[in-house]
């Protein structure tokens, strides 16, 4: 064997970069793409320390994976390291944002909402009561959505509080709609129907009368 060989092998081949990862922000679970160079088909790589998981190496410049579960939330710094130890860190490169507790009927939002089927996206408007007069728009892919989840809660004051959630192949729940007055439960129907998903429903509570203390 050559000296030359010998120095080739001893080096390893070039160290792996990372250009970035897409998307930068997400819930623990969601897919992500590392992009690069120099990625080992065995290579391994790290989130906040945490192995990712469903790893797959596409080839040099793309490694396919999913964010772990457990995490804190916020900006974590991603390690790939190829077999022969060379390794590569990125600052900050992906941002882990937990799920909002939904809490319908009751939350600091109302939910108005719209199908932009021309789009393919699901957009919602959540207007919310403190600060009066704040808009947050979510906008969810349909493709990206799993189930539509329906369920009428019984309240403290024996009404009914309908809420339909939207829940995405990630676990990821948004709130779409809510009511105290009236059943939503067909328009959950029309909407798991007309997006082509399945409706999941849950805890199906009836009005009761609440009996006046005084």
């Amino acid at each position: 064997m050559s000296a030359l060989m010998l120095l080739i092998l001893a080096c390893g081949g070039p160290a792996p970069t990372v250009d970035g990862v897409t998307p930068t922000e997400g819930p623990p679970g969601a897919q992500v793409k590392v992009l690069g160079a120099n990625f080992d088909p065995a290579a391994t790589a790290t989130l906040g320390g945490a192995p990712l998981t469903s790893l797959t190496v596409r080839g040099p410049v793309l490694i396919e994976a999913n964010v772990p579960d457990g995490l804190s939330a916020g900006p974590l710094d991603l390690v790939v390291t190829n077999p022969d130890g060379q390794s590569v860190s990125l600052a900050g490169a992906y941002t882990v944002k937990l799920a909002e507790a939904l809490v319908p009927c009751g939350g600091g939002y109302t939910a108005f909402s719209a199908v932009a089927t021309d789009s393919g996206t699901v957009k919602i408007d959540k207007h919310y009561k403190e600060p009066k007069g704040k808009i947050e728009q979510v906008s969810v892919p349909i493709a990206d959505l799993d189930a539509i989840e329906y369920s009428a809660t019984a309240q403290p004051d024996g009404r009914v509080c309908s809420a339909i959630v939207l829940r995405t192949k990630a676990g990821e729940r948004h709130l779409f709609d809510d009511d105290l007055d009236s059943s939503l439960k067909d328009r959950a129907a029309e909407l798991a129907q007309g997006l082509g998903k399945k409706l999941d429903v849950g805890q199906e509570d009836t009005p009761t009368a609440v009996e006046d203390p005084g």
